[in-house]
């Protein structure tokens, strides 16, 4: 095209924009054809830079470092490079800030850091400006015939602008390393949105020395400042515009999340979709996502998605194949489940490669989605046909970014890496190994042994070695990455030594007796260096405690391994207050998990941490609440495993005084309170309590087999006393379904989770001894039909349990995978075990190991215990995520 259409079509493109972002590398590239020489020669990007500055837009300028790992390309002629670094020089000399990267990483943080909002207040700054230069015009005048006060007056002006541009600067970038610290804690430690806000006000206030509460106040005051700019912007839309935007940052930055919501939501009114399409289209999709982050079950904001779809293909200004529809569409797609999600992606792929290519980034990246899609639905069974189809995508990509940007750019070596959980999953081990080692010694012919991405291969090499139990091969890789960053960084660096902590928690995951004292220096001296550099109370700290107190446990020191445990609890207490609603739940999870510990240190450590979190539950929590009856009876089950008999007692009975005073329909569980207090009483020795508790406790729950035999071992060593009418076996039950009903019922729940006809949501728990452990639910409504436990270190290793559930919330059938050496339940290896319950009775267990299938007797002995130990070991499982309930 010639050079005139071109200038004009790019001037319309960016006038619409807020800003420009421009990337000044060491390439000239393409211009505009025939050349015409002299000093007015520009390159397209060149032009786009300039056509921003004639529109007076914030232009943030980026120059690449010499050292850039750039894609690969071929020479330009000198004539060119020498035009390029003239264009370099020129942006060296503007009088603008401009920034320099030296990685894809450093620019990517950078650009998150830009704030357009604060442009609206630097334009009032320029007008101001313009409005002084006109006073100034008078001064001089007035000040030749004899006056000073005006020129005195501009002095001050000049003083009062400086002061107040320096404060818009520092205004503008508090609040942008405050998001951007946000976004970083948020994706490398995660947690609460007040956990996050209050450590990225600690880490921001440590990096500027300045306290938190100066951050705070500054924070405070952008906000008042913010609030005033919006209702003094009245009718004018363009004010309104630039004031809610700023609003809307300040609000994010205090963790503000519904205040957040209503500025958009208040933005989105104001700006005319039919005048600035773009600009409305981007904050919807915006909107959602923030709306879908604070609530996942609401269909409110799908539905506003749907909605924005369904505008953006009928406006002439968009239409159903413009880039910004296509984006909203991308959006929807992604929050759809199952089968229809699937399909709309698929359609999307199709639009971008009749759109804009089939070689482009977008059609690229929406075919890797589809085939990392297809992926998560291939279940245990494993679904030949979608591996097979999933695999076809993703080999199209890599052949489609080999021939654009070469066989060994950094491109191809992200699409090998996305491709690599689907190898491992259908134990293609051999072949993911061999796409990276083809990688990995492309770069090492071609560059330097520490790269980045060849330090992110060769641990993804690593990974692929820990998937085979192959600790050796694992080992020996991440050995020398950790000495090629030693090289490069030094050995006392933060990335050496965070290094060194990970190869040394696959020594302590490896097992090898030999190898545990390197472990434990290797990662103390990462949570040593945390702490020096950062304190106790921040989240990257306490997860190398955590990490430390695995390796301690995993070599044999329980007392180091508590003692660490302890302290990052208490640390974490420090971070996000002892009455935190996450904290709490972490102290009880953890002290339920060192009760049932063998040995006393652990078992006291626990009972404190469990009695810890019943305190804050009575702080926080009304007297009658669910919440504190729960506290109560892990306190008293913590001390009867201990054989504290005695101690258990009053929480016991104070459990017991609750569920009768506000919980009477839990009968189960008032039934196992009366319980227990038997046994208390049986332990000192008090008879007529020991009966008169356990004839309560058959009489709440009649079928119950173990307090039927409580009940029959009380009366031999007292009088015979009569049994309650309730107590007797109800008349008229249904019979139990039969083994395939059960078949099905389970089938009918996994078909509707793959139709994505259920809701599933997911909660992380601790890792214990090296594992990935989380438990899944899958949802109707609010009532959970599956609830799915890994508690493993692979998927060959471990513990998986299903717990299937009909639509009333009635357990039905558990399914129990127990395989390897590193099953957490000891004594059992390689078992596969189905139960099936019927009104709370265990009526069906089916055993299947080392390839012997075996029906148990429900006549035989027994029986009814087992089936009462797995459906208490159930309902502290499934709690966990019922408590928590869908999203």
């Amino acid at each position: 095209p010639d050079y005139k259409s071109v200038r004009d079509m790019l001037r319309t493109k960016i006038k619409d924009c807020n800003a420009v972002v421009h990337l000044a590398g060491f390439y000239y590239g393409a211009e505009p054809q025939p050349v015409f020489p002299g000093p007015d020669r520009r390159s397209f990007t060149q032009m786009e830079y300039e056509i921003a500055m004639e529109l007076k837009l914030p232009c943030y300028v980026f120059l690449c470092g010499k050292d850039f790992p750039f894609d690969k390309h071929d020479p330009e002629p000198e004539e060119k490079q020498a035009l390029q670094m003239a264009h370099r020089d020129r942006l060296l000399k503007r009088d603008e800030l401009f920034y320099e990267f030296a990685t894809p990483e450093e620019l990517a943080n950078r650009t998150r850091e830009l704030q357009l909002s604060v442009e609206g207040l630097r334009g009032e700054l320029a007008k101001e400006r313009f409005r002084r230069r006109l006073t100034l015009a008078a001064s001089i005048v007035l000040f030749l015939i004899g006056g000073g006060y005006f020129y005195s007056r501009m002095q001050k002006s000049d003083a009062v602008i400086a002061e107040t541009t320096a404060q818009l600067q520092k205004q503008g970038d508090l609040i942008a390393q405050l998001l951007a610290e946000q976004e970083r804690l948020r994706a490398a430690v995660g947690g609460t949105t007040e956990q996050i806000v209050k450590q990225a006000e600690e880490n921001v206030a440590k990096t500027n020395n300045q306290s938190v509460a100066d951050v705070r106040l500054g924070v405070e005051k952008a906000l008042a400042e913010a609030k005033a700019e919006v209702a003094a912007a009245g009718d004018d839309k363009t004010k309104l515009i630039a004031a809610l935007k700023k609003l809307i940052d300040v609000e994010n930055a205090l963790g503000h999340e519904n205040e957040a919501i209503a500025a958009m939501q208040q933005l989105q009114k104001t700006i005319d979709r039919e005048i600035n399409p773009v600009e409305w289209a981007n904050l919807t999709d915006d909107l959602v996502i923030t709306l879908k982050n604070r609530n996942l079950m609401s269909n409110e904001p799908i539905e506003m998605l749907k909605e924005a779809v369904q505008w953006a293909r009928s406006t002439p200004k968009l239409g159903e194949e413009h880039l910004v529809t296509l984006d909203l569409r991308w959006s929807l797609a992604g929050w759809t489940p199952g089968k229809e999600g699937i399909a709309m992606i698929k359609s999307l792929a199709n639009t971008y490669e009749k759109v804009i290519g089939p070689e482009a980034s977008q059609t690229l990246d929406a075919y890797t989605l589809l085939a990392k899609k297809l992926a998560d639905t291939l279940d245990d069974e494993k679904n030949e046909a979608v591996a097979n189809e999933a695999d076809e995508l993703y080999q199209k990509v890599i052949a489609a970014l080999t021939k654009k940007h070469g066989a060994d750019s950094s491109q191809v070596s992200r699409a090998v890496v996305s491709r690599l959980p689907l190898l491992t999953n259908l134990k293609k081990f051999s072949e993911a190994e061999s796409e990276l080692g083809r990688l990995i010694a492309a770069i090492e012919k071609s560059g330097g042994e520490t790269d980045s991405r060849l330090v992110s291969l060769k641990l993804e090499l690593a990974g692929v070695k820990e998937d085979q139990d192959d600790y050796a091969g694992a080992i020996a890789i991440r050995r020398q990455v950790l000495s090629a960053l030693e090289k490069s960084d030094g050995p006392d660096s933060e990335i050496a030594i965070n290094s060194g902590s990970n190869l040394g928690s696959v020594m302590a995951r490896s097992g090898d007796p030999a190898l545990m004292d390197e472990a434990e220096k290797l990662v103390r001296k990462a949570m040593d260096m945390q702490v020096r550099l950062y304190g106790e109370n921040q989240p990257d700290t306490l997860s190398k405690f955590e990490a430390l107190a695995w390796v301690l446990e995993r070599k044999g020191d329980i007392k180091g391994a508590v003692d660490l445990t302890m302290r990052r609890l208490e640390a974490m207490g420090k971070v996000v207050g002892q009455d935190d609603s996450g904290y709490e739940f972490e102290v009880s999870y953890v002290g339920g998990r060192l009760v049932t510990k063998k040995d006393a240190y652990s078992q006291r450590a626990g009972l404190k941490l469990l009695q810890q979190s019943l305190a804050i539950l009575e702080r926080t929590q009304p007297e009658e609440s669910e919440e504190i009856v729960e506290g109560l009876d892990s306190v008293s089950t913590a001390l009867i495993q201990m054989n504290e008999y005695a101690l258990a007692e009053p929480y016991l009975r104070r459990e017991r005084d609750l569920r009768e005073k506000h919980h009477t329909e839990d009968t189960e569980n008032l039934a196992n309170a009366y319980y227990w207090l038997s046994e208390t009483a049986r332990q000192a020795g008090r008879m007529a309590d020991v009966v008169a508790n356990v004839t309560k406790a058959q009489e709440l729950d009649p079928d119950n087999s173990i307090y039927k035999k409580a009940y029959k071992a009380a009366l031999k060593k007292l009088p015979p006393v009569e049994t309650p009418k309730s107590a007797s076996p109800a008349a008229g039950k249904k019979a139990p379904p039969t083994l395939d009903d059960y078949a099905d019922f389970r089938k009918g729940i996994s078909d509707r989770i793959k139709a994505g006809e259920l809701t599933t949501t997911k909660i992380d728990l601790p890792a214990t001894s090296g594992r990935v452990h989380y438990i899944e639910g899958a949802w109707t409504g609010d009532k959970m039909e599956r609830a799915f436990e890994w508690n493993a270190v692979d998927d060959t290793n471990g513990t998986f349990t299903t717990y299937y559930f009909n639509q009333n919330g009635v357990l039905m059938s558990i399914f129990r995978v127990r395989e390897g050496v590193d099953s957490p339940v000891k004594g059992v290896k390689k078992a596969r075990d189905t139960f099936n319950f019927f009104s709370g009775k265990l009526v069906g267990w089916k055993r299947i190991q080392d390839d012997a299938e075996k029906v148990e007797d429900p006549e035989s002995d027994g029986f009814e215990e087992k089936g009462a130990e797995v459906l208490e070991a159930a309902e502290k499982v499934t709690a966990k995520i019922i408590k928590a309930g869908p999203g």
